[in-house]
């Protein structure tokens, strides 16, 4: 997995509370980047791995520049699982990485057990020193979210809404029943080659949103602790 100047990418994130709905909205309609909808909104789901001392959360709660993520993601509005992707996250300092690999021919019963051997099947055998290392699922995030792309086609924004947090640290089935309180909140993430930095910086300046440090990670733990 190695990584290369195309896979490079910088987010930039803004945090607010959904009563800047409209705001957000209008802001989308009017933005400097003339963007339009990638294609139709849907939820998000996703599985996220830690080791048993939490390593992935805590090297983010304290800022270490290079930290790692690995989740399970899938689409659609049923919590039920289906195919999806294995997603490895890098993070060196402002720059990102995102690596995938397929999981198809899921039939697991909500096992967490037989998630885990199924990903395990399905990803090369460079991936499974990950599986090792990050083995404990710790919660299910999910969320709504819309996509939309700059007229030059080369920045991404997405919108985040309508969170739901479940908590799997103490289930041997994966717990799609019992939510977690959390605050409701919208994030809108914009993505980009860090060659675009400067040209992106200013095309934003006029969001009405604070950038904020946000990992969807670290409040869905949070919201269970």
């Amino acid at each position: 997995m190695n990584k290369d100047d195309s896979s490079l990418r910088r987010e930039v994130k803004f945090v607010a509370n959904e009563l800047f709905s409209n705001d957000i909205s209008a802001w989308i309609m009017s933005s400097k980047l003339f963007l339009r909808k990638q294609f139709q909104d849907r939820t998000v789901n996703n599985i996220y791995y830690d080791t048993y001392n939490y390593d992935a959360y805590t090297d983010n709660l304290d800022g270490i520049s290079k930290r790692t993520k690995l989740r399970y993601r899938w689409y659609g509005e049923s919590l039920m699982l289906c195919d999806g992707m294995l997603e490895l996250k890098k993070r060196e300092n402002a720059f990102g990485f995102k690596y995938t690999q397929k999981v198809e021919g899921l039939d697991i019963n909500n096992s967490h057990r037989l998630l885990s051997m199924a990903i395990r099947n399905s990803v090369p055998k460079s991936w499974v020193y990950l599986l090792d290392y990050y083995s404990v699922p710790v919660i299910l995030n999910r969320y709504r979210r819309s996509y939309y792309l700059s007229k030059c086609k080369q920045v991404r924004v997405t919108i985040d809404r309508d969170h739901s947090v479940f908590d799997q640290r103490l289930s041997k089935r994966i717990n799609i029943t019992k939510k977690a309180n959390t605050v409701q909140y919208i994030i809108i993430e914009v993505k980009f080659h860090p060659d675009l930095t400067e040209y992106v910086s200013e095309m934003i300046a006029d969001i009405p949103m604070r950038i904020s440090r946000n990992s969807k990670y670290i409040n869905s733990v949070n919201s269970v602790l």
